[in-house]
């Protein structure tokens, strides 16, 4: 092998490795980013890390003070160290907060739904 073909077949390898994973060679900037499981590069965002927490304790009933866990701090530290974790009022208001826009979404939604089924069934507003 000549001396200079070493890093040329390295860089051959990376190029190789982003046309597999979807990735334009040379277009991605390696810091922040992580391939998903859809083959898709992603960039971690601090705003994406507190819907994902937010949307855990409104889904999955967990309590605000879970990201306090000493294992759940270790568990991202280790998936990306440096992250700041959101303290629990944080994500109190940010599930208050998903709430109120949700509800805004079901008003608008039974606006439309409730005179159609008035029409259709005038008996059903009658038993709620």
């Amino acid at each position: 092998m000549q001396n200079g073909q070493g890093t040329k077949n390295l860089q051959r390898g990376v190029d190789e490795c982003e046309k597999r994973r979807g990735v334009e060679a040379g277009t991605l900037d390696a810091v922040g980013a992580q391939q998903t499981l859809e083959n898709s590069v992603s960039s971690y965002t601090q705003a994406a890390h507190c819907v994902l927490i937010a949307l855990c304790c409104a889904v999955s009933k967990r309590p605000f003070n879970f990201v306090t866990d000493p294992h759940y701090i270790a568990e991202v530290q280790l998936l990306r160290p440096g992250v700041i974790i959101p303290n629990p009022r944080t994500v109190a208001r940010d599930v208050s907060a998903i709430y109120l826009e949700g509800s805004k979404q079901v008003k608008v939604y039974f606006s439309v739904c409730l005179p159609f089924l008035n029409k259709i069934c005038p008996e059903f507003l009658h038993c709620y």
